[in-house]
Parts: structure tokens; C-alpha cells; sequence
């Protein structure tokens, strides 16, 4: 059988887009793809020859461009070289696949390769969403507006985005809307390990784009440290919090709201170390981080227990990842340090000066055997339980940590507009004590849960120090140490 010349062209260019074709004449071969372009019949290998010259821009006439795509000598300029968004569809029918859909912004006009009339119908309905023009490509055939979705994805993005599957039409409101075989593209989308991101995640083409452009996924994280009923516990916290950010968005990575609980079977906690409670929290942490991929966690959170424990959970935190403490108070959660979006480490910037807080270290050149660090910004005052308890102790020093008598706050009623800056004067006075010659450390601590949470994250687990904590039977016990906390 005789090849026509035709027949040995589409060959050629098939070798050439499959990157099998070796030694290849650019001329002649950018000649051939752009003959193609303004006669060839395969809509979607037109798509990948538009492609390829991208690819080789600077080797292409822009002119001879225009001339095979019937469009402006500028327009043909925008495809070469305005970014190009890419994103993935999963098709399903005969062969469940993903198909690649790539999108180029435009100024003046929107065009497709294929360019069917119900593409057409739906570039449109993209085009009045998005309020941008484009060229769309498609790699392979397909049949419905599922990918929507994705092209819109691109356009806004103008990232290659291959770490997830998009599923999905839209109206020209931004509405996201469902689309049939959902379980099939589930299952696609868990063979290759990428979320799938559909109708069920997000409802708004607004909120698709906050979240791929923040690249981070927002996680409630409530500690209830004390036997009480979760009922409307929880709820409240979680419309706290969706108040001001998208939670959907823990669905991608299939995060299930009861994950974001963690509750002892205390009445009260133990009179023993809290180790295994911490490994607990430690293990839920871990178990929802190993689920994101490609995107940062900011985990929102509060804590209904003792200062004690969110100053350990604080410490075995640290500064590595972002996160929002609320405070419980009057029966609702408010907002006390956000660092969503925020340098976390500014928690360490020292003042110039104690503006609000006192700081009293010991006056010694001798080395301290045990340093009692006392922080009490609370309006229960711990000091004398504290110094009982010391006296026991061989060659033990007090420092404390407290309000100014003539601050501009108030002792257990500082406002939460401080507490960042209350933060950092605490870690200022930790780091006064270093100064000091100490073989063991001891902290005590009289502190809104949200502040002891960021005095332990700022201090970290890195410090060979008991955290004390006043139990039911009236004394201070090893809560935890910080080094082995690190340790485990």
C-alpha cells in the first residue's frame, strides 16, 4: 500500500509532536506544523502543534502565525508568549482517563482547539465567569463541559497545575455545578494519588481560586481536656472559623471533621506526667498532615484545658507551621494570634524595652542548681503555691514574669490586641534567664491558655525543662519535659 502525501506529512508531524522524529530541519519543520494549522482537519493535533511552537517561540514567525490562524499578528504574539495555565480533567466512557486542558490568556479574542459549537457555547460562559479571554487546548477528545472546570482552574491560575483533578461545569456567575460519573473519577483520582476537586469542595469559582492561589488548606483543631459533652461544642468553634475562612477546602484531602477533635476520658487530668495525651494530639496532627499534599496546613486552634498543656502542646508545635489560636471566653471563640498569613517569627522579636510586662531574675553570678520561671499574666497568683513548693528543692531561685503595676493593661484582663506583642516580652525574659548559669528549669504558669501556647511554640522543645502544673491533690507535678518531647 502506498503512502499519499498527506498520509506521510500527518506521519511526520505525529513523530514530530511524540518527540520522535530526530534531527529535524526547524524550518522546514515549523513550516510543515504551520501549514497544518490553516488546513489540517484534527482539531486536537492542531492543540498540540500550538503547543509545540511555544515551545520553539523564538524560532516562529508571528506573521506566518496570524496567517494560519486567521487572527491579528498581536494576538498571535499572546500565544507564544503569554503564560500558559495548565490543569487536568479525568473523562470517563469506554477508557476512564485524565485529559490535559491548557489555557492562554488573550486580549482581544477567545479561540479553541476544537472549537465545536457547545465548546464554543461553554468558552463563553467561562469567558462572562472569569472576565478574561483565552485560547484553550485540549490533548485529547472528550465528550461534555466536565472540563470547565478545569480550564477555568487554568486560566486563573496561569500555573501548570498537575497535583489535583478537576471535575465540573460552571455558570456565568462563577457557580460551580455537578457533573455525572463521580464515583468513576474518584477512583481515577485515588489511582493516581491526585485529589479530585469537584462540585462538593467548592461552590463558587471565587473560592477555587483563593485557595490554589494561597496554597493553603485551613484545619480546626479543638482540645477538650475535661469529661464533658462535645455536643454544639465543636459546631460553634467550626463556624467561628468559617466565619472568616473557607474550610471546604479539607475535603480535598479528604479531611473528616472528626478528625479535628481531640478528647481525653479524664474527668480530670492525672496527676502524672501527660505524655501519652500528648503523643495523642501528636498523632491526630501528624495523621491529617500526611493527607496534604502541595499545599500548606494552617491549623486553627483552641484548647479547653490548663495553660500547662497548651504551653507543652505549644512547645511540641513550634514555628513550624502556621497556625490561629482562638480564645474561648463568655461562650464564644474569638480570634487572639493569627499568624494564617503572618511571619511566625515575629513571636521571637525582641522590644527594646519591658513595655508591659516585669521581668525579675535572679542577680547572681553562681550557678543555679533549679530556676523556677514563674509567668503569671492571669488573675490567679501563683507565687506562694510556687515558693512552697521550691522550698523542698535544693538550692532553687525564683524569677517571674508579670504585669507592670503601671502598664497599660491589666492583670487577668489583657486585651487580646496585645497578646502579640505580650509574646514577645515573655520570650524576651525567658531569654534574660539564659543569661544565667542554671542546671534545670521549671516553668509555672498562670496564663491564658492562647498565651501559653505561644510562649511554648517561641520556646520550643529544644530546652531541657519540667513544665509544672498544680494537680487535684494541691501540689505542682512534672507535667512534661520539653527535651523529651522532642525526643519522642
Amino acid at each position: 500500500m502506498r503512502l499519499t502525501n498527506d498520509h506521510l506529512e500527518c506521519e511526520k508531524i505525529n513523530a514530530i509532536l511524540n518527540n520522535r522524529a530526530y534531527n529535524i530541519d526547524i524550518e522546514k519543520t515549523l513550516s510543515l506544523l504551520l501549514s497544518y494549522l490553516k488546513q489540517g482537519k484534527n482539531e486536537h493535533k492542531k492543540a498540540k502543534i500550538v503547543l509545540f511552537l511555544r515551545k520553539h517561540r523564538k524560532s516562529v514567525n508571528t506573521k506566518a502565525l496570524a496567517e494560519a490562524l486567521d487572527i491579528s499578528e498581536n494576538t498571535a504574539k499572546e500565544i507564544l508568549y503569554n503564560n500558559c495555565g495548565t490543569a487536568i480533567f479525568p473523562v470517563t466512557g469506554e477508557k476512564t482517563k485524565p485529559i490535559k486542558v491548557h489555557a492562554i490568556p488573550l486580549s482581544n479574542t477567545t479561540l479553541s482547539f476544537p472549537a465545536d459549537k457547545n465548546i464554543k457555547r461553554a468558552l463563553e460562559t467561562i469567558k462572562k465567569a472569569t472576565g478574561k479571554q483565552f485560547m484553550a487546548l485540549f490533548e485529547d477528545k472528550f465528550y461534555g463541559n466536565s472540563y470547565m472546570l478545569a480550564l477555568a482552574a487554568a486560566l486563573i491560575t496561569q500555573e501548570t497545575i498537575e497535583r489535583y483533578l478537576f471535575t465540573g461545569a460552571i455558570d456565568a456567575s462563577g457557580n460551580i455545578i455537578g457533573v455525572e460519573n463521580l464515583q468513576e473519577k474518584t477512583l481515577l483520582a485515588k489511582y493516581l494519588k491526585k485529589p479530585l476537586i469537584h462540585s462538593g469542595i467548592f461552590k463558587k469559582l471565587e473560592e477555587l481560586e483563593t485557595f490554589l492561589k494561597e496554597r493553603k488548606v485551613d484545619i480546626p483543631l479543638l482540645v477538650v481536656l475535661k469529661k464533658q459533652a462535645l455536643r454544639g461544642v465543636f459546631d460553634k468553634f467550626y463556624n467561628a472559623i468559617k466565619s472568616h475562612y473557607n474550610l471546604e477546602s479539607m475535603g480535598i484531602f479528604e479531611i473528616e471533621k472528626s478528625m479535628c477533635i481531640y478528647q481525653t476520658n479524664y474527668s480530670m487530668l492525672p496527676d502524672t506526667p501527660w505524655d501519652e495525651l500528648l503523643d495523642g494530639i501528636a498523632r491526630r496532627i501528624s495523621s491529617v498532615k500526611d493527607r496534604i499534599t502541595g499545599v500548606t496546613p494552617v491549623f486553627h486552634i483552641a484548647i479547653l484545658g490548663p495553660s500547662a498543656f497548651a504551653f507543652c502542646l505549644g512547645a511540641m508545635f513550634g514555628l513550624t507551621d502556621p497556625f490561629v489560636l482562638y480564645h474561648y471566653t463568655n461562650g464564644e471563640y474569638k480570634i487572639a494570634l493569627n499568624f494564617r498569613d503572618d511571619d511566625l517569627r515575629k513571636l521571637k522579636q525582641h522590644p527594646s524595652r519591658f513595655r508591659l510586662l516585669d521581668c525579675n531574675i535572679p542577680n547572681t553570678q553562681q550557678r543555679i542548681n533549679t530556676l523556677a520561671m514563674v509567668y503569671f499574666l492571669a488573675s490567679h497568683q501563683p507565687i506562694g503555691d510556687v515558693k512552697k513548693f521550691i522550698d523542698e528543692l535544693e538550692s532553687c531561685k525564683l524569677a517571674t514574669c508579670k504585669v507592670k503595676t503601671n502598664a497599660s493593661i491589666v492583670q487577668g484582663n489583657i486585651p487580646i490586641e496585645t497578646w502579640e506583642h505580650v509574646v514577645q516580652e515573655m520570650y524576651l525574659c525567658y531569654n534574660k534567664t539564659k543569661e544565667l548559669a542554671v542546671n534545670r528549669r521549671m516553668f509555672f504558669l498562670s496564663l491564658p491558655v492562647p498565651l501559653a501556647f505561644a510562649l511554648g511554640a517561641v520556646i520550643g522543645s529544644a530546652e531541657d525543662a519540667d513544665v509544672m502544673h498544680f494537680g487535684a491533690k494541691n501540689r505542682y507535678f512534672k507535667a512534661c519535659n520539653l527535651l523529651k518531647r522532642l525526643k519522642r
